[in-house]
């Protein structure tokens, strides 16, 4: 990754030689077992072209969101030991979301999940506590809720008690909404409950408050004191934008930004854990490898504060 200044000293530090240090192998990119909905139910399937969206990040795991790039498969989540990398077990969600973004709540121990039903944005609720075998059918949610006022939910992130949920606009800007969590666990959709064309609208939640972003907005995430945001699209390099987020601005829009960071391209979803910064990239996936300038099959982590202290030496080197 020489080209990109910054990202071996920020994810590898003092191992920068010891190349696994710091990552986490993205598993079932080739093969994934999981199941396939049939007339006749659910069948046993094997998945040849899984791609990777979403990741999460909570106190004994890493977890990885994928969907099959065939359209066959249900999609699923991989679940990771965050202490040693081990592939632990799939959890096989319901459908084929795209499952650009899931996100951690830690106040309530709750995995949330970006998926779509009845041509709406939805946000599912799951627990981790889900046995390692489940060879007949899906995961049973803890929650579902449907947002009317966002167009797609294609990112989440958890941040002070909020699910920030981000739209990804290829044309023109994007936007970030805010839905308090509690309101989304009362919700408006009661898991179990069938959706109607009658009672649809009644099972959608608003947003509190929106903001403009930056387009082609892939994932988000935030510190104390600011927010994050992962931005490609296509084989170009992508871009890790840095706001602040003091009073809570009212735009997330690149002139707003205190910082770009050049990172390879296919990065998806970006989420912070203390000091590291996890980054997904779709690199690694068969349908993309081919063609991308850098391959990358893992989950990588960076030291923010480096990764922040790189990217403005080599700006102000640039501006000399």
């Amino acid at each position: 990754m020489g080209y990109y200044q910054g990202l071996t000293p920020a994810s590898f530090g003092q191992y920068a030689k010891a190349t696994q240090s710091g990552t986490y192998l993205v598993p079932d990119l080739d093969q994934a077992q999981m199941l396939k909905k049939t007339p006749a139910g659910y069948k046993a399937y094997t998945a040849e072209m899984m791609t990777p969206q979403g990741g999460a990040v909570t106190p004994d795991y890493v977890i990885v969101s994928a969907y099959d790039h065939q359209r066959q498969g249900n999609s699923i989540l991989s679940i990771m030991d965050k202490r040693t990398g081990r592939h632990l077990k799939n959890i096989i969600l319901k459908g084929r979301p795209h499952v650009g973004g899931i996100t951690y709540d830690p106040e309530h121990d709750l995995l949330w999940v970006c998926g779509r039903k009845k041509a709406r944005a939805q946000l599912f609720a799951i627990k981790l506590t889900y046995p390692a075998d489940q060879p007949q059918k899906p995961i049973q949610y803890q929650y579902s809720t449907l947002l009317k006022s966002i167009t797609r939910a294609s990112l989440v992130s958890y941040h002070d008690g909020a699910l920030w949920v981000g739209y990804f606009n290829i044309f023109g800007d994007s936007n970030v909404q805010s839905f308090q969590v509690s309101a989304v666990i009362k919700g408006r959709e009661k898991a179990g409950v069938k959706l109607t064309a009658r009672n649809i609208r009644s099972n959608e939640l608003k947003s509190e408050q929106r903001w403009q972003a930056v387009d082609k907005i892939q994932g988000l995430t935030f510190s104390d004191t600011r927010a994050y945001f992962s931005q490609s699209y296509g084989l170009d390099d992508s871009w890790i934008y840095v706001f602040a987020t003091t009073g809570r601005p009212q735009q997330f829009t690149p002139e707003k930004a205190l910082l770009k960071i050049r990172m390879p391209a296919h990065l998806e979803q970006i989420t912070l854990d203390g000091n590291r910064l996890y980054a997904v990239f779709e690199s690694g996936a068969k349908a993309y490898a081919l063609n991308a300038k850098t391959r990358i099959g893992r989950v990588v982590s960076f030291d923010i504060d480096t990764l922040v202290k790189e990217a403005k030496q080599n700006d102000d080197a640039k501006a000399q």
